[in-house]
């Protein structure tokens, strides 16, 4: 297993300093419409549309399912991709996203996705609400300047010190598998959150990790590819 990152840093970090600021963004606001989930099983790109998403969003058998810009808040069950996730593309163009047709491509395509983490009950991981790439999905996103170029928010959990307490503490939010194939190009951020990214597959990976701790597992490599102008400055980060 290897950890490559590629890139250069434009401005040096502080060198002396009696305190760094912890990464801290707001979260935010979905619209108000709210959906009962989404389920996309098979057949031609399913499009989804920004909002309050009050159950999971799964795609499924190797469907596709495509984010129109915006802000996504799942509320619960959390997201799971066994097939393809993305952005607007220019093969979009011409179809049908949200009760419009796609005359052309937006100059900002980008989304995110927001997690609420939950812990069931009896339970100490605060596991119940999971983000899950499975090993044979694609999940390419693209980010916002509106959104702080974060492309996954997970929430911190309240009170997630006292009830997280499996060791290293924090949520179980963000779980990527072996042969899954990501591009992020903007920052998965979870302050409170622990991450388990695993290796042997492809895309470009992803370009910011704010996380409580970060599990890189597997033979294959997990590349970072950090671009300055598309990932939110943390102070007193240093990829």
């Amino acid at each position: 297993m290897s950890t490559r990152v590629q890139g250069a840093i434009t401005n040096p970090p502080p060198h002396t300093a009696s305190h760094l600021d912890f990464p801290n963004y707001p979260e935010p606001p979905a619209p108000a419409t709210v959906y009962n989930g989404a389920t996309v099983a098979n057949g031609p790109p399913t499009y989804l549309c920004p909002g309050q998403y009050s159950n999971q969003i799964i795609v499924q058998n190797g469907a596709t399912a495509v984010l129109a810009p915006g802000v996504y808040q799942v509320q619960a069950n959390g997201v799971s991709i066994q097939g393809t996730l993305r952005t607007l593309n220019g093969s979009d163009v011409g179809q049908a996203v949200c009760g419009a047709t796609l005359a052309s491509l937006p100059s900002d395509t980008g989304v995110i996705i927001e997690v609420t983490p939950a812990n069931a009950s009896g339970s100490t991981q605060c596991n119940k609400h999971i983000f899950s790439a499975a090993a044979s999905s694609t999940i390419t996103l693209q980010p916002s300047p509106k959104y702080y170029n974060i492309s996954l928010y997970i929430e911190t959990m309240p009170n997630w010190q006292t009830q997280c307490t499996s060791q290293p503490l924090g949520t179980n939010v963000v779980r990527f598998s072996g042969g899954s194939c990501y591009s992020i190009k903007g920052a998965i951020y979870g302050p409170a959150d622990n991450m388990v990214l695993t290796g042997g597959g492809c895309g470009t990976g992803v370009g910011q990790i704010v996380a409580w701790t970060l599990t890189i597992n597997g033979n294959g490599n997990v590349n970072e590819t950090y671009d300055p102008t598309a990932v939110p400055y943390m102070k007193g980060l240093v990829q």
